[in-house]
């Protein structure tokens, strides 16, 4: 393997920097396959959560955000992310909401998600 890239599966390399959430998935998928192969059943329930944890933790360190940020597709997506990120950053500094907070308020939601699993 050379610096600077992972192994996604078995004779496909990919640069870290350039992995995907869907190549993530597909790998995790594989792994599944693999173990049920291997052990003649399903992992447990919870299983995933041990690889993708490290997978993100590591995907985090190399790319500096994971997930990654959705892209822009049309000139109304970079509108809608543009606003969304200025009043993330209105309700941050200019309101001192903490991240629980601001996460309720643009998402509707008061639980934050995973951030990393």
């Amino acid at each position: 393997m050379r610096a600077g890239s992972s192994t996604i599966l078995p004779g496909a390399a990919s640069p870290i920097a350039e992995v995907t959430e869907a190549q993530v998935g597909y790998y995790l998928h594989h792994a599944i396959t693999m173990f049920r192969k291997r052990h003649g059943r399903p992992p447990g329930p919870c299983w995933h959560s041990i690889p993708r944890s490290g997978i993100h933790a590591l995907l985090r360190l190399a790319q500096g955000r994971w997930p990654p940020a959705p892209k822009a597709t049309c000139a109304a997506d970079t509108l809608r992310f543009t606003i969304c990120d200025e009043y993330e950053i209105w309700l941050r500094e200019e309101r001192g909401l903490a991240e629980r907070s601001i996460y309720a308020l643009m998402w509707g939601r008061s639980e934050l998600p995973d951030l990393a699993a």
